[in-house]
């Protein structure tokens, strides 16, 4: 792929994967800088006997709503690490046994999921208040990878999930503005 520029933030993300930072990665900028090229060609680069899953929020109408996001999660995430009892349906139930499969995570097993387009997630059953995101420090040996646009006013349903990130004081090293390319 002709894939350009961009190796400063590459590292960035190569060197957030390595360490043992307990916040997500948050990857931001204007619509269309390159923030799923960024991430993809990030998450190629991970060999596969770790496992990383992504997402691609809004490229499908199932794909905005937080219910089927977290669905879709755990699913995979019962592919890699299968668990007993019932698959959950309802919302809370869903972000509970993401919460476990986080808690779950290992060395030998790391979770690592990229989710491209935060922004993208629609607003039925608070799903832009990114609940189902730990607050506090991630359990260890799980990394979040998100993006979204920043260039939204925070009064328009599109920045809010960059405010709500904002408001949760990551440290900067863990915050990427692609805006910030030039030619």
């Amino acid at each position: 792929s002709t894939f350009v520029g961009r190796e400063a933030e590459l590292q960035a993300i190569r060197e957030y994967l390595r360490s043992d930072s307990p916040w997500p990665l948050v990857i931001h900028g204007a619509s269309g800088c390159g923030k799923t090229a960024l991430m993809w060609r990030a998450f190629e680069e991970i060999p596969d006997g770790r496992k990383p899953i992504i997402r691609l929020i809004g490229t499908t109408p199932n794909s905005s709503d937080v219910r089927s996001l977290l669905r879709s999660l755990c699913q995979k995430l019962r592919e890699q690490n299968p668990r007993e009892g019932e698959f959950p349906s309802d919302i809370k139930a869903l972000g509970e046994e993401l919460q476990e499969h986080f808690r779950s995570a290992t060395p030998e097993q790391l979770l690592i999921l990229f989710l491209d387009a935060l922004d993208q997630l629609s607003d039925e059953e608070s799903g832009r208040m990114l609940n189902w995101i730990p607050t506090s420090q991630l359990p260890p040996h799980v990394k979040l990878v998100l993006s979204c646009l920043s260039d939204r006013a925070n009064d328009d349903p599109a920045g809010q999930l960059f405010a709500e990130l904002t408001r949760r004081q990551l440290p900067a090293k863990n915050i990427i503005n692609l805006d910030a390319l030039s030619e």
